[in-house]
């Protein structure tokens, strides 16, 4: 898909389209935002937060699709799966 995401302070995750133009802001933690991470399809992304939380979103519905807690404060997240369904 090309697309790449940023986040940090604030809680707010952005979604860029090729090309660096700002796709997709999502309010997506009550807190900073300690990690991301994309699933192999580029269809989702994962992000954690100092809010003790882990996310999965739909990139296309900017919609949480699982939310996991509890977490250690500061925590990151990395996925793998080698293009299979995450459960």
């Amino acid at each position: 898909r090309g697309e790449f995401a940023s986040a940090g302070y604030g809680g707010t995750l952005w979604i860029y389209a090729p090309g660096g133009f700002r796709r997709t802001k999502i309010s997506a933690h009550l807190t900073d935002i300690t990690g991301v991470s994309w699933t192999a399809d580029g269809e989702r992304v994962a992000t954690s937060s100092n809010d003790g939380t882990v996310r999965l979103w739909n990139v296309d519905t900017a919609e949480p699709e699982l939310v996991i807690i509890p977490m250690a404060d500061g925590s990151a997240v990395s996925l793998t799966g080698g293009g299979k369904p995450l459960h």
